[in-house]
Order: C-alpha cells, then structure tokens, then sequence
C-alpha cells in the first residue's frame, strides 16, 4: 500500500476512535441501561480501532507499517520510529514502563473481552480517554509528515491532505466540538421522535 493510501485507511481508524471517546464521555454516568449499553459498544470501539493502530506490530493499520526507514528518508530523523515513540510518551505523559503497562491494559481488554469473551474474565475498560490521547498525538504527527511531503515535491497527492490537515474544521478539537453538537441534537431529537410515537 502507498503512503497516501495508508493516510486514508489509518486517518479513518484516528477519527473514529477519536469521536467514540468522545461519545463514550457524553453517555458515561447515564442511569437508563440503554446508555450503558451504548457507552460498552463505544468503549469496545476506541478498544479495537487504538489496537489497529498500536496494539500489534504485525497488523496493516500499525503505524510503524507508516513510519518506516522510508518515512524517515523523505521526512527526516524527527520522523524515527523511535522518535515518533517518544512523542507519543510525551503526549502521554508516560515513560515506556508506563506505557508498557497501558499498552497489555488494552491488548488484554481487546484479547479477553471484546474479540474473545474469555469466561471468567473480569476485565473494565483502560483508561481510554490515554487511546484517544495517543491518536490525536498521532494525527499531529501525520500532519507535520504530510507537510514536510509537500515540501519535498514527493509523488501523490500530498496537497490534499496538507489542506485536509491544516483545516480547522478538521483539528481534534474540531472533533470534540462535532461530537457534543451531535450528541446534543442526536439526543434531542430521539426525545422528539419518542414523544411523537407517545402521542
């Protein structure tokens, strides 16, 4: 796969995962288990889509696949696996014991009880709030790739997603505020529809 087919396919995964935490948060603490069932399939969601992106090393959507020794060619050494690894630390605000124990908190949610159903298993939710966290570092790092691609007059349409990017409208607080926005209409508007159903 290209590079930008490979922005496509895992700036998909980022926003997705991003919007679920999000929604994760506006259902959290609701009383009706509708809600709670609602925020278990969001949950499940930000599980699976940071898995995607750094759970395996083997998987298509892992972005060490992105930032390879060919990213750091084109892009330069800020573009390193191992310096990609210690922004996302920082971002983290985590040493690599520290993320080494968020990261199996994750792959055991994912493994034992979202892919598999483990009997027996009694797993809670990491601390998603760090997923979202680590992806919206990673579209960050995506974009200044993407840039440094434009400038270095690279093949593709790298413009594209330079615009893409640079768009306000596409900022992960862009992403936070679409969310509360959608909730809140989404919500009003179920209580609409119910209300006309009653009548």
């Amino acid at each position: 796969m290209d590079r930008i087919e490979y922005i496509k396919w895992l700036e998909n995964v980022l926003y997705r995962l991003i919007s679920s935490e999000h929604y994760f948060k506006l259902v959290s603490g609701q009383q009706k288990q509708s809600w709670s069932i609602i925020q278990n399939s969001l949950g499940e969601s930000v599980c699976i889509f940071w898995s995607h992106v750094f759970g395996n090393y083997k998987d298509d959507l892992h972005y060490s696949k992105f930032f390879d020794e060919d990213a750091e060619k084109i892009a330069g050494t800020n573009f390193s696996q191992n310096k990609i690894k210690a922004r996302l630390l920082k971002a983290l605000k985590m040493n690599n014991s520290d993320y080494d124990k968020f990261w199996k908190e994750v792959k055991s949610c994912r493994d034992q009880f979202i892919a598999h159903k483990e009997i027996g298993s009694n797993n809670i939710f990491p601390s998603i709030n760090l997923c979202r966290t680590q992806a919206e570092a990673m579209r960050l790092i995506m974009a200044e790739f993407v840039k440094k691609a434009l400038e270095q007059n690279l093949n593709g349409n790298w413009d594209i997603w330079n615009r893409y990017y640079q768009a306000t409208e596409n900022s992960n607080r862009s992403i936070e505020v679409k969310c509360k926005r959608g909730f809140k209409d989404g919500v009003l508007l179920m209580s609409d529809e119910i209300k006309q159903q009653k009548n």
